[in-house]
């Protein structure tokens, strides 16, 4: 099977993308990946930050039962600090092993200012870190696609170059039978492969 267009990714996240850069540079990967998946982008309301702690941690709680009501009950990934760190080659020989496994469909939790609640950690099928590093929720989301999109591309790549040795293979086989049937030529033969988003105030989902 091949994974062009078969895989869908839910990115699931808190906040809106306001910044013009930002949202080019989602927009930009996200034009990127749709040549290899789907993707769909859903945000949930982001709430201002209270300074007391029981209050933060109130807020928190209540986001994520906001990206949960979002899950679209597919594998989810929980990206957090807490989680697995993996370089993008691991990360892709782990989603091939995801699409092998018949899980074309991932959906990526984000928090937002304050993370995520524990109870979108347990709810996760897997946590993924993606640095020790901390970085705005904004552009943590366009490292999620940007990784995404690299993870794609190193799959594709090793797909061609399994189809490649194949050729080669086949290829030899075929010049080493006619090298038989010609006596001693046959040593010869052994020598020779932009979106508009659908708004639905607070929350949000766009299409790619």
């Amino acid at each position: 099977m091949d994974l062009v267009l078969e895989m869908h990714f839910f990115i699931i996240a808190v906040g809106q993308m306001k910044e013009p850069f930002y949202l080019a540079a989602q927009e930009e990967y996200c034009k990127r990946l749709s040549r290899y998946a789907r993707v769909t982008i859903q945000e949930v309301a982001d709430d201002p930050v209270p300074r007391g702690e029981k209050d933060r941690l109130y807020v928190k709680e209540r986001q994520g039962e906001r990206l949960l009501k979002k899950a679209p009950g597919c594998f989810s990934v929980a990206v957090d600090p807490r989680g697995k760190a993996l370089s993008s080659e691991e990360l892709a020989s782990w989603m091939g092993e995801q699409f092998n496994s018949g899980r074309g469909d991932l959906a990526f939790f984000l928090g937002g200012t304050l993370g995520l609640p524990d109870s979108v950690l347990r709810h996760a099928d897997y946590i993924l870190s993606l640095s020790r590093l901390t970085f705005p929720h904004q552009l943590a989301r366009i490292i999620v696609l940007e990784q995404l999109y690299r993870a794609l591309r190193i799959l594709r790549s090793e797909a061609g170059s399994q189809r490649s040795e194949n050729r080669s293979e086949a290829g030899g086989r075929r010049l080493e039978v006619r090298g038989r049937k010609i006596g001693r030529r046959s040593e010869v033969g052994k020598d020779v492969r932009g979106h508009r988003p659908e708004v639905d105030k607070p929350e949000k989902r766009t299409e790619f």
